[in-house]
């Protein structure tokens, strides 16, 4: 990769502003401590959750490092209750075993919904997309060393960090190339390229990508415009909610032309 520039920290602005500055412009950018007063912020900590929901059924991963749940053999999905989940997360990994990941999990999900949708009201995130035709939100909560792929949404998204620190690196969406990326699903394209540990003579062209990196605190908020390549590690035990905004009907990511022309990768709708 090339050298890492740090994406812009600033005061939560008001909706004109933040759509002017960022959302026309696609630009990421981090909202220091706006979560801090939210009135759920105080609650959202391992402890508080283990003795608050500790007994719930909650849907996990087998692992907690995407690169082995999209491009690896650790695909599975099981099911635990969320205290021994926290304990599992809160201690080092058993040596040779992979720790499972509650992550992306919607508030309205079968399993979980008459306990998340309480938290909805303490969590008022800001209404920086009042023309969107639908917000979801997700909460994730892994242990320390947790990380995603290099992946992109078909949404905007706005990040909470509510617990624990969290490193993102974001791509622009026409770096697709020096990504390598791949479709996931119909929704989601995804890089198989370790930004860790990079294998540059399988991926020569990852030498030139170009990351912006964001470290999120516990209270800040970070806005990744639709389209944004991002790759997440938990730097602590993590947990955050994030609000998926969609604006309009369905938009994808198109399959770029062969002749690698980063004008042909669009967005589409359907």
């Amino acid at each position: 990769m090339k050298a890492i520039f740090q994406v812009r920290r600033i005061a939560a602005p008001a909706l004109e502003g933040f759509q002017r500055d960022y959302v026309l412009r696609g630009e990421p950018v981090i909202l220091t401590g706006i979560a801090r007063h939210w009135p759920a912020f105080p609650m959202m900590t391992p402890n508080v959750l283990k003795q608050t929901f500790g007994e719930i059924t909650v849907p996990v991963r087998e692992s907690d490092d995407e690169l082995n749940y999209f491009f690896g053999q650790s695909g599975g999905k099981s099911t635990m209750k969320l205290a021994d989940y926290i304990d599992t997360i809160s201690g080092p990994p058993s040596r040779g075993q992979t720790r499972p990941y509650l992550g992306n999990i919607p508030f309205d999900h079968p399993l979980t919904r008459q306990y998340l949708q309480r938290l909805k009201a303490a969590l008022p995130f800001p209404d920086y997309f009042p023309n969107q035709i639908y917000g979801d939100l997700r909460i994730w909560i892994g242990a320390a060393g947790q990380r995603s792929t290099i992946h992109n949404d078909n949404y905007h998204n706005l990040n909470a960090q509510l617990y624990g620190r969290k490193r993102f690196l974001l791509f622009a969406p026409e770096q697709y190339q020096q990504l390598y990326t791949s479709l996931v699903n119909e929704t989601c394209w995804a890089s198989p390229v370790d930004p860790d540990r990079p294998d540059y003579a399988q991926y020569p062209m990852f030498q030139d990508a170009e990351p912006r990196e964001a470290i999120l605190e516990a209270g800040d908020m970070l806005y990744i415009p639709i389209f944004w390549w991002h790759y997440v590690v938990a730097l602590d035990l993590s947990i955050s909610v994030s609000r998926f905004s969609y604006l309009s009907q369905t938009q994808l990511w198109t399959q770029p032309d062969t002749d690698h022309n980063p004008e042909s990768a669009k967005q589409a709708t359907a």
